[in-house]
């Protein structure tokens, strides 16, 4: 990856994201490239708030899109966002990773001055706050700075001017019965279409009624 500016060849590199890639993931294509084209328009675009029911798929999309363009970010950390305690330990842990706190230390305000210090002097960062209940909770830990982009997943669409948001909703019809068969492991049947429109087409139901009927040869 070519040097944008403030990175440094000493600057360090780690990758935590929760979950292997989803191999069923389809359909998206069209949120996928918006939501990079916004993040690397930098200002504003540069924070990516993704709201939704439950259900809806927020957390994979976030999850294909972190590897999906991973190449372009040396640093990525996934941060569970519901709970203040989790997101603080969360958080210390990546002031850990970068060097700026001792292990051990528990000082959240001094992990999050830090963190926003050294994330400053670098653009080749990404941070995944998942399911945060309000633009209040995340916005401490969001460094002020011109470089590195931030995605955010959320069932509240109210986000006081924090980045851009937008509402993610239940997949395409043609894409929630390719994901069904990816899943289900069986070829197309007409039930595919009546299934999912039973489902109104919901990506976590699809994933629920897939995982009833495993791909053969597996337990």
């Amino acid at each position: 990856m070519p040097n944008r500016g403030r990175q440094t060849t000493a600057a360090p590199t780690f990758q935590y994201l929760p979950q292997v890639r989803n191999p069923n993931f389809c359909g998206r294509q069209r949120v996928l490239e918006t939501m990079h084209k916004s993040l690397m328009s930098g200002g504003s675009g540069r924070v990516q708030v993704v709201y939704g029911a439950g259900g809806v798929g927020k957390t994979q999309l976030a999850l294909e899109y972190a590897y999906r363009y991973i190449e372009q970010y040396p640093v990525v950390w996934w941060l569970p966002a519901n709970e203040p305690n989790t997101l603080a330990s969360f958080y210390l842990a990546l002031a850990e990773q970068l060097g700026v706190i001792e292990a051990g230390n528990n000082d959240v305000a001094e992990a999050r001055a830090a963190v926003c210090a050294a994330l400053a002097q670098r653009d080749d960062w990404l941070l995944i706050f998942d399911d945060a209940p309000g633009a209040d909770a995340v916005r401490p830990y969001i460094p002020d700075a011109a470089g590195g982009h931030v995605l955010v997943t959320s069932r509240n669409a109210e986000w006081k001017g924090l980045g851009k948001s937008f509402c993610l909703r239940v997949l395409e019809r043609a894409d929630a019965i390719e994901f069904l068969i990816r899943r289900s492991g069986r070829a197309f049947e007409p039930s595919a279409f009546t299934l999912c429109q039973a489902l109104g087409d919901l990506p976590l139901a699809l994933e629920q009624a897939g995982a009833g009927h495993p791909t053969p040869g597996t337990a």
